[in-house]
């Protein structure tokens, strides 16, 4: 059996000593690298399907929701 402890480095002082489970920092990394990770796979895609005109008119409505919250 493979030990995780050799692939997963723990964030320092995330993991509860009691239950052992992970803490919200490495919760939040983790949705974080998957968000990023297929949003970055998904774009030249997006754009290729969009076209130029309607996927720069998206670009500008995603920046203005973004810069306004």
């Amino acid at each position: 059996m493979i030990d995780e402890q050799t692939f997963v480095k723990p964030i320092p002082y995330d993991v509860d000593e009691n239950t052992g489970k992970h803490g919200s920092l490495t919760n939040i990394f983790s949705c974080w690298n998957g968000m990023v990770g297929s949003g970055l796979l998904l774009m030249p895609w997006a754009y290729a399907k969009a076209g130029i005109v309607l996927g720069s008119i998206l670009t500008l409505v995603a920046f203005a929701a973004s810069f306004t919250t």
